[in-house]
């Protein structure tokens, strides 16, 4: 083989590659066809790839707008199993929007059915309908696009005769307003379904119009699309319509009137019943619906599957119910119930839809009290001056809140002493209150209660009985010595005082008299000041004071015998 030979091969080769790579096709079926104006179609889009296993596709399908509009897009029996991208479509744009993804082991075929769209001829003319964009992708782990081909289908829409009953299938989605009839129609109301927007829980539609002068024949209809040609005769002409036990859902009521100058415009008149509930649906309480928290979470939602949700109402134990719009549940779902009292409670949901068909849910719960602080040590006697503290234990991370009220005092205004004093307690639920103010004499109740960290509010503890002491003559406390103690100390002290100053002159002077004259002296003023002490602590005066009168009393006596040795 020469050299030159080989390279056409490989060239020739490198050029077949992506055509056996690429091997997937998009197609619409039928491709062709011929339809009336009014007539509806079906048109499938199928996926082929026989050699080998996709596992997505997606695409774009443009359509004459003004010849064509879509009634609905169908995935009955489609292949794929996961759909990215919903099917869609838009009569304004004339375009349907497709993209999902076929599960391992992917599709291996010549006619996968993707989706069908069901169309409605809208004028005469040929409509041709195209991909312009798509993709099938390989199941290869690499997402190799295999998509090779795209085929189109053509049909020619063809002129309808003004007297042909046709059924014409139009989605709700088509980009127009169903409720307005043609041109010159004659005028229908309903006394049961008045507003055409709006769903009604009634299955039994009434409809009436005027009928003119000349009026010769009444046709009428009434079905699930919302521009058919009736076909229903009535001679000689009726001017109501009454259908009873229509099933759920949205109906169109067609009418048309024969004059002497022929069949005028038809007029369309809707309906929308819903008779069904909402979904049944419960009431759950995510963090359980025993707990402290006295603004509990819930958890309720549900479905309805014509009309849509309109509101919910809730109502707990005898309150009156208030209202949450569908926005509002979906916003602040866990929903938090407003404050309670520690109890058991119920609760009660309503959900009613847009006809006003309700469905309820039923529950309860319970707000368990907080327990009051624990106070482990408050002194039940303190003396005027001294320092009121209380230590206790309760929840970790938690406020205590003291309160102090005069236990002597009637009014209530004068008895609390304050609205409370707050401390923390730390993280193994510990705390210590210092009371900020001294206080007077008298007799007190000490009480407490805790505030967690989410705002929950104890019961207050059982109330402790405090007395305050006066500072009187059996209060007065100095070194550890009771006053009592205190003043015989001193006394004692000046009667060694005065017999060692006996001593002592007897000694150095002997002078008997001179002594005696001395000691009178020292006599004289510790009769003085003895008197004066008890006078000061029988008053209740600060021990001090008196501890300073004695003082001065035995610096007097010092001068005294000074003054007594120089002469």
């Amino acid at each position: 083989m020469t050299k030159a030979y080989k390279i056409i091969l490989l060239f020739l080769i490198f050029c077949a590659w992506p055509t056996i790579a690429r091997a997937a096709t998009l197609s619409l079926v039928p491709s062709t066809g011929s339809h009336s104006v009014g007539d509806t179609f079906s048109l499938t889009v199928i996926v082929g790839s026989a050699d080998q296993a996709m596992n997505a596709a997606s695409g774009q399908i443009s359509f004459p707008a003004d010849k064509l509009v879509v009634a609905s897009v169908s995935k009955d029996a489609s292949v794929i199993s996961l759909w990215v991208e919903e099917p869609s479509f838009s009569n304004s744009d004339g375009t349907v929007r497709f993209e999902g993804v076929v599960l391992n082991p992917g599709f291996i075929g010549a006619s996968g059915k993707i989706i069908t769209i069901h169309f409605r001829a809208k004028a005469p003319g040929e409509a041709t309908i195209m991909f312009t964009s798509g993709s099938v992708l390989a199941n290869d782990g690499q997402g190799t696009n295999i998509l090779s081909e795209f085929k189109k289908s053509t049909f020619v829409l063809k002129s309808l005769s003004s007297t042909a009953p046709v059924e014409a299938s139009l989605s709700q989605d088509e980009d127009v307003d169903e409720t307005l009839s043609d041109e010159g129609a004659p005028i229908v109301v309903s006394a049961t379904h008045p507003d055409t927007s709006k769903w009604y829980a009634n299955k039994n539609p009434e409809f009436s119009w005027k009928l003119p002068n000349d009026a010769l024949e009444v046709r009428t209809l009434i079905g699930s699309f919302p521009r058919s040609v009736p076909t229903i005769s009535y001679r000689p002409p009726i001017s109501s319509k009454k259908v009873d036990d229509l099933p759920d859902g949205t109906y169109y009521f067609h009418l048309q009137i024969r004059t002497n100058e022929g069949w005028g415009a038809i007029a369309h008149y809707r309906v929308n019943i819903d008779t069904t509930p909402p979904k049944a649906f419960a009431i759950t309480f995510p963090h359980g619906n025993v707990g402290t928290d006295n603004r509990p979470v819930v958890l309720f939602n549900t479905t309805d599957d014509l009309s849509g949700i309109d509101y919910y109402k809730v109502k707990t134990g005898d309150r009156d119910f208030y209202t949450l719009l569908p926005g509002d549940v979906v916003a602040s779902n866990p929903h938090v119930l407003p404050l309670h009292t520690p109890a058991i409670h119920s609760i009660e949901v309503l959900a009613s839809d847009m006809a006003g068909n309700v469905s309820r849910a039923q529950g309860s719960f319970e707000v368990v009290g907080l327990k009051p602080p624990q106070i482990t040590n408050v002194p039940k006697e303190i003396s005027e001056g001294d320092l009121f503290i209380i230590e206790g234990r309760t929840y970790p991370n938690a406020t205590v809140v003291g309160v102090l009220e005069n236990a002597e005092e009637e009014e209530e205004e004068e008895a609390k002493l304050a609205d409370g004093q707050s401390t923390f307690t730390n993280m193994l639920g510990r705390f210590t209150l210092i009371w900020p103010a001294r206080l007077k004499p008298g007799k007190y109740t000490f009480t407490a209660f805790v505030i967690d960290q989410d705002g929950v509010t104890s019961a207050e503890a059982p109330p402790i009985f405090i007395r305050v002491k006066s500072q009187g003559f059996l209060s007065f406390n100095i070194l550890g010595l009771q006053p009592l103690l205190f003043i015989g100390i001193i006394v004692i002290a000046l009667f060694i005082v005065e017999n060692t100053m006996r001593y002592v002159f007897h000694r150095l002077y002997g002078a008997e008299n001179k002594a005696q004259k001395q000691i009178e002296c020292i006599e004289q003023e510790v009769n003085s000041a003895l008197p004066k002490m008890r006078d000061e602590v029988s008053k209740g005066k600060d021990i001090n004071k008196v501890s300073k009168a004695a003082m001065d009393s035995l610096e007097r006596m010092e001068k005294i015998l000074i003054n007594q040795h120089k002469k």
